[in-house]
């Protein structure tokens, strides 16, 4: 975390409602268009108390930044096993990890990848933080036991075709926890766990 934001308490429960609801915001809007009245009316704080932590709109934006890239490469960089290279385990690690943040903060993997990958922090392109922050880009593509798949398939098309897939149940299921649909996780768990034995069975030997 930067050090101008290293007093922040994100356990703060109030804290914690601006963090969410401005990550909402953001995610939602492009940063012209996000409203600082709309953080405060969702978070249910004045006003004065999100300036107390932030000056401005421009400061939360960048807190929101430093904080996504945080929690996630820390999320990931201690408890994800990069020793085990079967790329389907990884896709359960990897679910698990972002259900788990999704619960905690359900806008924050929108902000996330539409930070990074849409080069919304342009001066930290060229650091070896944003470079860490393309770990969710690395668990597939790196340190893979490609041998694992059939001969005659095409691993990379086959390595596009698992991810867009899971991606899309991923996305489904986000939607529906976020519009207010109770869902049970032991659930969501196993349907993703038969399409990773699916594509067990049709790309592996």
């Amino acid at each position: 975390m930067k050090e101008k934001f290293k007093d922040i308490d994100i356990n703060n429960e109030k804290v914690n409602r601006i963090i969410n609801c401005a990550l909402e915001e953001f995610s939602k809007n492009k940063f012209e268009k996000a409203s600082t009245n709309n953080i405060v009316k969702a978070a249910n704080v004045s006003r004065g108390l999100m300036y107390h932590y932030f000056k401005d709109k421009q400061e939360l934006f960048e807190f929101l930044i430093d904080f996504s890239i945080t929690i996630v490469v820390k999320e990931f960089k201690e408890r994800f096993d990069w020793s085990d290279k079967d790329l389907l385990n990884r896709f359960k690690q990897v679910a698990e990890i972002k259900l788990e943040l999704f619960f905690r903060y359900p806008y924050l993997i929108d902000f996330y990848v539409k930070a990074v990958d849409e080069a919304l922090i342009n001066e930290l392109k060229n650091s070896e933080r944003l470079k860490n922050a393309g770990i969710h880009k690395q668990f597939y593509m790196e340190n893979i036991d490609r041998s694992k798949f059939k001969d005659d398939i095409d691993v990379d098309k086959a390595i596009n075709v698992i991810r867009l897939t899971l991606k899309k149940n991923n996305e489904e299921n986000e939607s529906r926890l976020k519009s207010g649909e109770v869902l049970d996780t032991e659930e969501i768990f196993k349907e993703y766990n038969d399409y990773i034995e699916f594509f067990r069975k049709v790309f592996y030997k």
